[in-house]
């Protein structure tokens, strides 16, 4: 939990505790500061003209959690990584909790995108404060967050636009597949909208898939053309197709891409999806070798099968981030490897 002489380095602070016990202006479980006096603190630095960036960070499936391991455990996880959080901003602002497994953060000395990301990698590191084992009792569980962060004033001129921003910023994070981090830039996220980002439904998803594939009689051009149908739904960058040979290939442009034994060890279902493949136990080291040196650890596998037979694997990945697949990308992925399954059987 935060001391006093961590807090009246700042003014706002320094002002609040002659009238207030510290007890008073923390968060009594994570010992963060109280939403009321984040969001009192990141004004008055508004106020000051004190240029700064604002992050929001949301625990990833944290309902799974309570569900799962029960309230007490979830609150072990809430003090664990509050505890992480301040000792990482120590030097470089405070954080507080905004409610739930929800947190805000200033840090008034990363204002450069460049210097927010450097900042954010290093949250995401191992022994950080996300992407982290945290212990509970008889288990440990691997956490990880979903961050967005905008700067003051060089993205917005108050703190509602500030605090909007970075709420939808958080949105796009999720959307994306969660356990990432989502820094403004005016170039790509000036327009975003909230109720646009939520737009997306199975069964506007499904349809457009279906009307896709339909375009085409031959096997790699329905595989692309699904693809094109589906990559903005789901979030990722490059698709592959695995066949008998053991040969990837890019669904994109059709190209053979690299040899990858051993994909049956990783299977568990239709849809298999894996936020780590260097973490994974049932992992092939070749296979583990080949995406780390292309920068990917998040794969998605998905079977082309009408449950009688198996005609290949769809790849789905996305460089250089931890991802957890959510449902919506698996039922999507499951169908489309069921309409190719049974594309491949009746044109035989």
């Amino acid at each position: 939990m935060y001391q006093k002489e961590q807090l009246i380095k700042y003014r706002y602070f320094e002002q609040l505790l002659k009238e207030k016990e510290l007890s008073y202006i923390l968060d009594p479980l994570t010992g963060l500061i109280a939403r009321t006096y984040m969001i009192g603190f990141t004004k008055s630095l508004i106020e000051e003209g004190i240029s700064f960036s604002y992050g929001i960070i949301d625990l990833d499936n944290f309902k799974e959690i309570n569900d799962t391991y029960g309230h007490s455990a979830g609150d072990m996880i809430l003090t664990q990584v509050s505890k992480k959080l301040i000792d990482y901003l120590d030097g470089y602002g405070l954080a507080g909790r905004y409610g739930g497994d929800e947190f805000l953060f200033v840090n008034t000395k990363d204002i450069t995108y460049d210097d927010n990301k450097k900042w954010c990698d290093v949250l995401y590191e191992t022994d950080s404060v996300l992407k982290k084992n945290y212990p509970i009792p008889g288990n440990e569980l691997y956490v990880t967050g979903t961050v967005g962060i905008a700067t003051y004033p060089v993205d917005v001129q108050s703190y509602d636009e500030l605090f909007s921003l970075i709420d939808k910023l958080l949105y796009r994070g999720k959307t994306k597949g969660r356990n990432c981090y989502i820094i403004y830039v005016e170039a790509k996220h000036k327009n975003i909208v909230i109720e646009k980002l939520r737009s997306n439904n199975l069964y506007d998803s499904f349809k457009n898939l279906t009307e896709n594939i339909s375009l085409s009689k031959d096997l790699k051009e329905k595989m692309r053309l699904g693809y094109e149908a589906i990559k903005n739904d789901i979030h990722v960058t490059n698709m592959y197709y695995l066949g008998d040979n053991d040969e990837l290939i890019s669904v994109v442009d059709n190209n053979p891409f690299v040899r990858l034994p051993g994909i049956e060890k990783l299977i568990t279902d239709n849809v298999t999806p894996i936020s780590s493949l260097q973490r994974n136990p049932n992992a092939d080291p070749e296979a583990v070798r080949i995406f780390t040196e292309i920068d990917y650890d998040t794969i998605l596998i998905t079977k082309i099968t009408d449950d009688e037979e198996c005609y290949g694997y769809l790849i789905c990945t996305e460089p250089k981030i931890q991802r957890i697949w959510q449902e919506y990308d698996m039922a999507l992925m499951y169908y489309f490897g069921r309409m190719l399954a049974f594309d491949i059987k009746y044109d035989r």
